[in-house]
């Protein structure tokens, strides 16, 4: 008895021994790389609007192999705007926005900012400087403080704000930075902002004991040879729906927890039920901040244009879901939803917007954005957004308003 027991202890500790070993190696030649080094480190904490965009800096994306695998090289300036040094030209354009807009994904040439840029010179013979505002995971509510904390340097004739109708009603409560009081008026956070999780070097440090690369390798043999169980669609959907509800709870309650800029998800509880407790929420806090964006942009002699961007998971099949996957557990759902709220929100508050839904499906939506994990436009579909919205600005501001140079 003894014996067997003595035999299972040394089976035991040199199965321990090989372990840690086996982890050793893993973590030698297979060195995960730190959250914050590989992506984020162009962006940095700011105490107005959370997160922005570090100047003079450097940095490459690789898309992945399903999307053509390129290395883009991107940049920004010394005002931290992702570009060359800004120019003063005869009319001065900044759009607004989250990564759709800064899109690192893209070459600066291929931008939503610079496409339009090169569209509205053609059109009108002007030179013009279209200024690239976007940061990842910037909400409405973001993009309006950013304004205001550079307008006077950059001194805009026209702002557009890209809405990207997947994720920005969430990020008005997840940001956590605006309110509707009492009297039905938004009134912004006055309290110290929490930093983004993200930045927490000592909670992603990537080498804690805790964190087994033998999970990690045992976890890829496993996608790779049945797929990962979280990513099914169905799993998907209950994933949005229930953290949707989670996020309410959060912001209703006055919750301390703070959310990722970098981790934003579908709306899906606009998207199958726009009149529930948390859509409506995010419903009236997304018209709230337009309806300021406006009487600010107003109030500076500044035209403001609202671009719709809707989801890929509405349009196509590009994603690890769509609409197919929703329509058939919740039969509610419309594929606008998410649109169509913003342009009747915008027609109501005579907010001048371009609605790029149709735009979009008329044709081959599936060819506009990237696939797979990546929700994104790509560089057709912000060439064809640049090329409506140049029209747009054409037709409904600079010729009907007569904008002029500044002095």
């Amino acid at each position: 008895m003894m014996k067997n027991i003595k035999m299972l202890c040394i089976i035991l500790i040199n199965t321990f021994i090989l372990l840690i070993l086996i982890e050793v190696l893993l973590r030698s030649f297979f060195p995960k790389k730190n959250i914050v080094e590989a992506s984020n480190i162009a962006y940095q904490y700011d105490v107005d609007y959370l997160i922005s965009l570090k100047p003079n800096i450097r940095k490459e994306f690789v898309r992945s192999s399903k999307n053509g695998g390129d290395k883009i090289i991107w940049k920004t300036n010394q005002l931290g705007f992702r570009g060359d040094h800004l120019e003063k030209k005869e009319l001065t354009i900044a759009v607004y926005g989250d990564s759709n807009i800064q899109a690192r994904f893209s070459s600066l040439e291929n931008t939503y900012p610079k496409k339009l840029e090169k569209y509205l010179q053609e059109k009108t013979q002007k030179t013009i400087s279209v200024i690239n505002g976007g940061v990842v995971g910037h909400g409405p509510d973001q993009s309006f403080l950013k304004l205001k904390k550079e307008k006077e340097y950059i001194t805009p004739d026209i702002v557009v704000l890209n809405i990207f109708a997947d994720n920005d009603y969430g990020d008005l409560l997840r940001n956590k930075l605006i309110k509707i009081d009492d009297n039905e008026e938004l009134v912004f956070a006055t309290s110290s902002k929490s930093q983004d999780p993200i930045f927490d070097t000592i909670k992603n440090k990537p080498y804690k004991w805790y964190h087994l690369r033998m999970k990690d390798a045992i976890r890829k043999l496993r996608d790779d040879l049945i797929g990962n169980p979280s990513l099914l669609p169905k799993n998907i959907i209950k994933t949005y729906y229930r953290v949707c509800l989670e996020e309410y709870d959060d912001y209703q309650n006055d919750s301390e927890k703070t959310y990722s800029n970098f981790a934003d998800h579908y709306d899906i509880d606009i998207a199958i039920d726009p009149k529930s407790e948390s859509a409506t929420l995010k419903i009236n806090l997304m018209e709230a901040i337009l309806k300021k964006f406006k009487n600010y942009t107003r109030k500076n002699n500044i035209e403001f244009v609202i671009l719709i961007q809707p989801s890929p998971i509405d349009i196509n099949k590009n994603f690890l879901i769509n609409y197919e996957d929703i329509a058939s557990d919740f039969p509610e759902y419309k594929k606008d939803n998410l649109t169509s709220i913003l342009q009747n929100i915008c027609q109501k508050n005579n907010i001048k917007a371009i609605n790029l839904f149709h735009s979009y499906t008329k044709d081959d939506p599936k060819k506009y954005y990237f696939i797979d994990k990546n929700n994104h436009w790509n560089d057709e579909g912000q060439d064809l957004a640049a090329k409506i919205t140049s029209s747009y600005i054409v037709q409904e501001i600079i010729d009907k308003f007569h904008i002029s140079s500044k002095k």
